[in-house]
């Protein structure tokens, strides 16, 4: 795991190499992930609404730069009431560089990920990326702490492709790239590879590429 430092004060002196904004429906598990990520004593209640304003922190990198996360109110069951974060929204979203949607592996319906989608990606700059983190695998692959079987692996697969049928066609017009995920909190799977792909992207994916090998195996 990289050295990292985290900061709020020093966040107007230094340099920001990119801003990561983390999004996600309410007790999805962004709070956890966000504390497995980067260290974080964010408090974690799926039935308590524990984040009511984005909340900013500023991490150094090895190369004197910051990366500064942001995590977004999770967005409730009621899209209608999630109507109050809207401005939040709105202006961190246009100011992302990657925005990480964190869903989940163990349900079946997105309809809310993809009303999301229609509502809020409209924000992103040109040249934001959008990246989809699937957590809870460890519901799909109990105990999975590497993928070692073809039976694994054949799941992981056949999630992320249906992930990529329901919400790739409400990506719109201001989102040309978007990459899957797959992790796991509970069991530390693939936490590694989502923080190197997080604090070190740069160059967008083709949304109809194939996995990087290091988001799958």
């Amino acid at each position: 795991m990289p050295r990292i430092q985290i900061s709020g004060s020093a966040m107007r002196l230094s340099f920001h190499r990119h801003t990561v904004v983390f999004a996600g429906k309410r007790g999805v598990g962004k709070s956890s992930t966000l504390n497995s990520l980067f260290g974080f004593s964010l408090a974690t209640d799926a039935a308590v609404e524990c984040t009511l304003t984005p909340a900013v922190r500023s991490i150094a990198s090895a190369d004197s730069s910051r990366l500064r996360v942001v995590d977004m109110p999770g967005i409730a069951a009621n899209l209608t009431s999630a109507r109050r974060f809207h401005s939040f929204y709105r202006h961190w979203l246009s100011r992302a560089d990657i925005l990480v949607w964190i869903t989940q592996a163990d349900v079946r319906a997105y309809k809310k990920d993809q009303q999301f989608f229609l509502d809020y990606l409209q924000f992103l700059k040109p040249s934001s990326q959008l990246m989809v983190a699937i957590g809870k695998f460890d519901t799909l692959c109990p105990g999975i702490t590497e993928l070692q079987t073809p039976e694994q692996i054949a799941i992981v697969k056949s999630k992320i492709a249906d992930l990529r049928q329901q919400l790739d066609p409400y990506l719109g017009r201001r989102v040309d790239s978007v990459r899957y995920h797959p992790y796991s909190v509970f069991m530390g799977w693939n936490i590694g590879s989502l923080r190197e792909a997080v604090a070190l992207s740069e160059q967008p994916t083709n949304r109809t590429a194939d996995l990087h090998s290091h988001e799958v195996l």
